[in-house]
């Protein structure tokens, strides 16, 4: 596998993520973390993240 295509795979791979975690923001409304500290803020996106693989 040339470069290119390496670097083409790895972009595809970034968008993917990006859609992915997109869709998570819509579909639960979490644009805005709840909370001011920064651990609480992480439970509560893994937490969505588990019930959005969960649906």
């Amino acid at each position: 596998m040339g470069e290119a295509q390496r670097a083409f795979e790895q972009h595809r791979l970034k968008g993917d993520w990006e859609r992915r975690w997109s869709e998570l923001l819509s579909d639960f409304q979490l644009h805005h973390p709840p909370c001011q500290q920064l651990t609480a803020n992480q439970c509560f996106y893994a937490l969505a993240t588990l019930a959005y693989d969960v649906l």
